[in-house]
C-alpha cells in the first residue's frame, strides 16, 4: 500500500494499542500532524535523503531516475549505467552532497563521524553507489529508491520486515520468545549478561573514541558464548579496537553482504574464540 492509503484503518489499529499517557500523546500528535498517513518517512534520516532525492532529480532529470528502476534484467541495467546514465553530473552531485559539511548541516549537527578510512568522502560514496547501481537490480534497494525517488515506489525494495511471509513467521514464534527492551548504555547492558550468542552493534562503534573505542570489544568478550558472534557496521570509520580473542569471519557472508541494499557500511563479523 502507498503511504497515503488506509488512513482510517491506521487510526483504528492505533487506538487499540494499550499505551501509557506520554506515548499516546506523542504518537497522536505525530499521526495527527500527518493526517494519519504513514510515518515511514518522518525521521530525520529519511527527510535528509528525501531532500537529496529532490536535488538528484533536478540535476539528472526525473525520467533518468525513473528509468533506473525500470529494469528486471541486471545486464540491461548495467548497459543503461554504462551508456546513458549521466556520470559527470552524478559525480558533481556526490561532491556537493557527499561531504562532512553537508551531513553536519542537515543531520549530524556537528557530530558527524571522524573518518579514518583512507578514501576521500567522494571516493567512499562513489564506490558504494557504483556497487548498488551495477551489482544488483536498483529496484531491490530501498536506499537507492529513497535517494533517487524520495520514497519506496517498487515493492522489491521493501525491507524484509514488510514481507508477508517474514511477518507471519515472526508472529508465529513471538509467543515462544521473551523480548526485553533496555534503554540504557549499550556496552554496559550487554556486558552484564552471560552466554550471549549474537550481538549486533549496528554502526554505533563508528562514533566511539578514546578508551571506549579501544576497549569495547574486550568489554563484551566475557558475555559472549563460545563461538558467539559480534557484528559491527563500520561507516567511514573502522574502530581502532583490541580484537584479541576474536576471528574475523566476514568472508563467510560475502554473498549476503554483496546483496545488502545500502552498501555504505563495511560490515565486520567477529567470532568469539576460547
Amino acid at each position: 500500500f502507498d503511504a497515503t492509503e488506509n488512513k482510517s484503518v491506521r487510526k483504528q489499529l492505533f487506538l487499540r494499542f494499550d499505551l501509557n499517557k506520554d506515548e499516546e500523546v506523542y504518537f497522536l500528535n505525530l499521526f495527527n500532524a500527518r493526517d494519519w498517513e504513514s510515518i515511514l518517512y518522518s525521521g530525520k534520516w529519511e527527510k535528509t535523503f528525501i531532500l537529496f532525492s529532490k536535488v538528484i532529480q533536478k540535476f539528472l532529470g526525473k525520467d533518468i531516475c525513473e528509468e533506473l528502476f525500470s529494469f528486471d534484467d541486471l545486464e540491461k541495467q548495467q548497459d543503461f549505467i554504462k551508456n546513458k546514465f549521466p556520470k559527470y553530473k552524478w559525480l558533481l552531485i556526490l561532491s556537493v552532497l557527499g561531504n562532512k559539511s553537508m551531513f553536519n548541516a542537515l543531520l549530524y549537527k556537528g557530530h558527524f563521524i571522524k573518518k579514518n578510512v583512507e578514501e576521500s568522502y567522494i571516493s567512499y560514496y562513489k564506490k558504494a553507489f557504483n556497487h548498488l547501481l551495477t551489482e544488483n537490480l536498483a529496484k531491490k534497494s530501498f536506499f537507492l529508491q529513497l535517494c533517487f525517488l524520495g520514497k519506496i515506489k517498487h515493492p522489491e525494495g521493501n525491507l524484509v520486515e514488510a514481507s508477508e511471509a517474514c511477518f507471519k513467521q515472526m508472529k508465529k514464534y513471538l509467543p515462544k520468545v521473551n523480548v526485553v527492551f533496555h534503554q540504557r548504555d549499550l556496552i554496559k547492558t550487554i556486558g552484564s549478561l552471560d552466554d550471549v550468542d549474537f550481538v549486533s552493534l549496528s554502526d554505533v562503534p563508528s562514533y566511539f573514541s578514546g578508551d571506549l573505542e579501544k576497549n569495547f570489544v574486550n568489554k563484551l568478550k566475557n558475555s559472549l558464548s563460545d563461538d558467539g558472534l559480534l557484528v559491527n557496521r563500520n561507516y567511514l570509520r573502522v574502530p581502532e579496537a583490541d580484537r584479541s580473542g576474536f576471528s574475523d569471519i566476514s568472508g563467510k557472508f560475502k554473498k549476503s553482504l554483496n546483496n545488502e541494499s545500502v552498501q555504505m557500511y563495511r560490515v565486520e563479523v567477529l567470532k568469539h574464540e576460547i
